[in-house]
């Protein structure tokens, strides 16, 4: 039997003023996902991202989530 949860990596973040869990795993890409839930509405909100690799083929994309990461508010 594969252990499929071996791999994952969990941090402790903040995101929109939330504390939410940040997990992480490898495999074909490397993922990043972050859930939240939404004060107002109670519904869970992921914010992910897919690279290839840690170089700057995927830079765009990096950027592009971290500028969503700060940018998130609840009202």
């Amino acid at each position: 039997m594969i252990d499929l949860l071996a791999d994952i990596k969990f941090n402790t973040v903040k995101l929109a003023g939330k504390n939410a869990i940040q997990f992480g795993y490898s495999g074909l890409y490397e993922h990043k996902h972050i859930p939240v839930v939404n004060p107002s509405t109670s519904q869970i909100i992921v914010v992910k991202i897919s690279q290839i690799s840690s170089s700057n083929n995927d830079a765009g994309y990096h950027r592009a989530y971290e500028q969503i990461l700060k940018s998130l508010t609840f009202n």
